[in-house]
């Protein structure tokens, strides 16, 4: 089965999840009633990792079916256990990570790594990886597919209280901090630049695809059909978490952005419509990121986690870390004063605010500061950056572009323009 017959063939079941406490009220993790039955969902695995899992299936009460995504070669099951009592919905994710460690160790698997909420346990050469994003309060799950074979098991209730608390993936090693401070602020850049692609969605991942997906080369792909849908499975990776309807109206707004091109439709229903049959399949949100960095977006969270190192920094990496806050900035030679490029000219940072801004750095980390150490930092900035070039005596300058005198035209503002 294709990725594309997979995706028409989800589309067509029904799925299920827990109830909300009142009818009408959005699947959101406070509207939440307790539920007695638990979701786990096995993303991939060898056969010889269900063979061993199949003896501790038939001890619990559980049904077990083969997802759409299944093959031969590599498994995919989801599981829907009873639960001795309901559990309330904030408990859902905790109680969902102790089940799935429960059936493991019994299967005698070890915990080997998580990534990206991709929980994997190996025996052997013989591994399971579970999405855990199914186990969030407001999560569901696809009901069998037609072909599907499916399992039910008649073994005893999951007792909740007896539970064995979640299993945690090993430590790893931390390497002492270098001597040298060129040595440390190298290790600091390369570890942000990395961009902790383990990680999965914190706070600002909602803020952070607004402004990619408002980014205007991305904008642009709202008017292309295929481009358009194609950001719609990357926000879909986010079902089944706590940004699940946050991601769905970022999806409406952004398809409204290109209203203007299809004058006869009301977007937002059919975006809306569209969601529903969603499925994240192999792709993830964080493609929205690679995909506006390639058109030049700046991200935002690769910056944060530079600036988390702030303490260790030496003051050019620190006055490097606030020109890149504010982004295309320059030196005017004539008073050292900085500029920044808004987007439709220049405009004069003061040193107070650079002051401001740098403090707050330190503070949104939580790195003790003093006024010196701000000082040093902002100087160093100012042997970094850029001279900015004298306006030609042949142009005036506007808000938003320069006229030229010798060519008698208006252009728009660019960077290069003094």
């Amino acid at each position: 089965m294709s990725d594309e017959e997979r995706r028409k063939e989800k589309q067509k079941l029904y799925w299920f999840s827990a109830t909300t406490q009142q009818e009408g009220l959005r699947r959101k993790p406070e509207n939440m009633a307790p539920c007695a039955f638990g979701m786990l969902d096995i993303d991939g695995s060898t056969p010889g990792a269900i063979t061993a899992l199949v003896p501790v299936f038939r001890q619990y009460s559980m049904l077990v079916y083969q997802t759409a995504s299944h093959t031969a070669d590599e498994p995919r099951l989801r599981i829907v256990c009873e639960l001795s009592r309901a559990v309330e919905s904030d408990g859902r994710r905790k109680t969902g990570e102790s089940v799935e460690t429960l059936l493991m160790q019994e299967a005698g698997f070890s915990f080997s790594s998580l990534a990206d909420k991709k929980a994997r346990w190996e025996n052997g050469s013989d591994y399971v990886v579970f999405d855990r994003n199914v186990y969030g309060a407001q999560s569901y799950c696809y009901c069998p597919h037609t072909d599907a074979k499916a399992q039910n098991y008649a073994g005893t209730v999951i007792d909740v209280g007896a539970l064995p608390e979640p299993a945690q993936p090993p430590a790893k090693t931390v390497k002492s901090k270098a001597k040298k401070q060129r040595q440390r602020d190298a290790a600091i850049l390369d570890i942000a630049d990395f961009g902790d692609l383990n990680a999965g969605p914190d706070n600002f991942i909602i803020a952070d695809l607004r402004s990619a997906l408002w980014f205007p080369a991305m904008l642009q792909k709202a008017w292309v059909n295929g481009a358009w849908i194609e950001q719609g499975y990357r926000l879909a990776s986010l079902k089944g978490t706590d940004f699940e309807d946050d991601a769905r109206q970022l999806w409406i707004e952004w398809s409204l952005t290109a209203a203007d091109g299809w004058p006869d439709e009301e977007l937002d229903e059919v975006a809306a419509q569209r969601w529903d049959g969603l499925d994240p399949d192999k792709t993830s949100y964080k493609a929205i990121f690679t995909d506006a960095q390639a058109q030049g977006w700046n991200n935002p969270g690769k910056w944060r986690a530079k600036a988390a190192y702030i303490g260790d920094m030496a003051p050019s990496t620190r006055g490097e870390l606030l020109a890149q806050y504010y982004g295309n900035v320059c030196l005017k030679a004539d008073g050292n004063m900085v500029y920044r490029y808004t987007g439709q000219g220049w405009e004069h940072i003061a040193d107070a605010e650079l002051r401001r801004q740098l403090s707050q750095i330190f503070q949104d980390n939580k790195v003790p500061f003093n006024p010196n150490e701000v000082k040093s930092a902002i100087e160093a900035m100012g042997m970094l950056l850029p001279l900015m070039g004298e306006t030609p005596r042949n142009l005036i300058g506007f808000a938003n572009g320069v006229y030229d005198l010798e060519a008698q035209r208006f252009r728009p503002t660019a960077r290069a323009t003094g």
